[in-house]
């Protein structure tokens, strides 16, 4: 009798596919919710940063973004190389740039699920879903500038990948519940080779954004997680990419002192107390905080708050802060650890942008959406592991899923309305308007793009509705005198240029427009005046940026 063959075992599916279906996942939900994006064109900012930057040109160009500090806004040569890179290659359409920060968006979204996934996180592809789709991230992902953010997310986390294999390898992580510690084998470090990937892959995030540099503090808060007790050995390990965030933060801060901050006008308005910062750090904690649980309304710029650190009510934000974090200091040795590892990550990637150094933004405001594009995975990822853990409790199979799509079709449909609004300069200002009717800078900028479009009645109705929020709003005055020259209106337009200089003496554009309406005027000697005084006020202006002491003599 002939034996039948055995019948034989089923093989398992390869692990490739167990990562590849759910990442093809994410990455399907982030192109789906961002394809608006993919027909916006350049808006604010990106002027300067793409279309009008000469450095995206010719090689020369790549070798000053490396090498001269100015000549970009700021020193973040990995991200400029990305713009000359698609510069080379597509030209100015925005829809290459567009789509490359979807990719980046969405490359980033995997990296948030394998990490958390590594860290035994409970919800782990919930948290980077919620990541891919939550409407605050659009921000970073629809705005060509912001590209910054999205490169520089994704070394930030490569590294943090890498980072958490040689200080947390996996027989520390492997078994046991993630919110207990781990205090067996706390000397035990992974293989040198991850060590130095974390530290090369480091360096790329912060020549992408220089605010990365907090990634030495969130691997100190990892391994104080997942061991139980920070060792010294662990802090030693660190120093290296301690050093390279304090340098590259220096790096940063001097340079946007220098050609930014410093060349601005009315620079009072970031000369802030200590305890008008501490006001705005209590605040700005809540607030982004509050917009990730509750995301409207959503604002390109949010009111600028005003801060007085005289009324003792002001620092009850803060005050509150530093109880929660108490509470959860004494839960440490149960639930309250991963709780006070994810809060603290979130405050710790925030630090930047709390109010404690000055950015140019915060001329406008002292908050933004882009500020939470890494910070929020904190509170997404602990949002996460509460919905998994509660959906535990529920019997019905068909529910469970149903609760989870329906959340993530909401924050999808919200990130699509959101992308929306970066369609285009009109669209973007409008909509800042309607939701900050006294956003003086969204007035005065959309009066620009009127005035481009040849709207010149629209556009002075808004360049005055500027000034009249903000009086000493120099360059809607100036941008009003352009208006009124380009329509022939040379009285109109010398009245406002001049009016310019009262506010802002060393504004050298105005003595430029001053001249040019005189010459066509024909009044030839007062432009020759006006442009010896634009001239030394551009040397003044230079000087003033070298710190070079000035000339005794006036300029020939």
């Amino acid at each position: 009798m002939p034996v039948k063959p055995a019948k034989s075992t089923p093989r398992a599916a390869p692990d490739w596919w167990q990562a590849s279906l759910p990442a093809l996942g994410l990455a399907l939900l982030v192109v789906i919710f961002y394809l608006p994006a993919l027909h916006a064109l350049f808006i604010w900012d990106d002027d300067f940063h793409v279309l009008q930057n000469a450095s995206l040109r010719s090689l020369h160009g790549l070798w000053r973004i490396w090498t001269e500090p100015g000549a970009t806004q700021q020193y973040y040569p990995l991200t400029w190389s990305s713009f000359w890179i698609d510069y080379q290659l597509w030209g100015l359409r925005p829809l290459a740039y567009h789509a490359e920060n979807i990719l980046l968006h969405a490359l980033t979204a995997v990296l948030v699920w394998r990490i958390l996934r590594r860290l035994n996180v409970q919800g782990a592809w919930l948290a980077a879903a919620l990541f891919a789709l939550h409407p605050v991230c659009v921000e970073s992902v629809a705005w060509v500038s912001e590209r910054k953010n999205t490169l520089s997310a994704l070394f930030f986390l490569l590294s943090l990948r890498a980072a958490i294999e040689f200080w947390l390898p996996r027989s520390l992580t492997a078994q046991g519940n993630a919110s207990e510690p781990k205090t067996n084998a706390v000397t035990a470090f992974g293989q040198r080779k991850f060590y130095w990937l974390a530290l090369a892959l480091y360096l790329c995030a912060l020549w992408s954004k220089s605010v990365t540099a907090v990634l030495p503090g969130v691997i100190l808060l990892l391994v104080w997680w997942k061991r139980g007790s920070l060792v010294r050995k662990a802090g030693f390990f660190v120093l290296p990419f301690l050093a390279l965030g304090l340098a590259m933060g220096w790096i940063t801060a001097s340079i946007e002192h220098r050609f930014v901050l410093d060349a601005a006008a009315n620079v009072d308005e970031w000369k802030l107390s200590w305890g008008q910062k501490f006001i705005i750090a209590g605040q700005a904690l809540w607030f982004y905080l509050g917009k990730l649980c509750w995301p409207h309304p959503l604002m390109f710029v949010y009111p600028r708050w005003a801060v007085r650190a005289s009324q003792p009510l002001a620092y009850l934000p803060l005050a509150a802060v530093v109880i929660a974090f108490g509470w959860l200091w004494c839960k440490r040795g149960t639930w309250g650890r991963p709780v006070l590892a994810a809060v603290a990550y979130f405050v710790l990637v925030l630090l930047p942008a709390l109010g404690f150094v000055n950015i140019f933004p915060f001329r406008y405001s002292f908050v933004a959406d882009h500020f939470q594009y890494l910070a929020a995975l904190g509170p997404l990822a602990l949002a996460a592991a509460g919905i998994t853990l509660l959906l535990v409790r529920v019997k019905n199979e068909i529910l469970r899923p149903s609760i989870i799509g329906a959340l993530l079709a909401v924050l999808g449909v919200l990130t699509w309305r959101q992308t929306g609004i970066y369609q285009n300069l009109e669209v973007l200002w409008r909509d800042t308007l309607a939701r900050n009717p006294n956003a003086w800078m969204a007035e005065d900028n959309l009066g620009r793009y009127l005035t481009e479009q040849r709207r010149f009645d629209e556009a002075e109705l808004h360049y005055r509705r500027a000034i009249e929020i903000r009086p000493n709003d120099h360059i809607a005055y100036y941008d009003l005198g352009l208006e009124s020259a380009i329509r022939g209106r040379l009285d109109d337009a010398i009245e406002d240029f001049n009016k310019t200089l009262e506010l802002n003496p060393g504004f050298a554009m105005s003595h430029y427009q001053i001249a040019n309406v005189q010459a066509r005027k024909g009044a030839l000697e007062d432009a020759i005046r006006e442009r010896t005084s634009e001239l030394r006020a551009t040397i003044e202006e230079l000087q003033r940026a070298r710190d070079v002491p000035l000339p005794e003599s006036s300029p020939s």
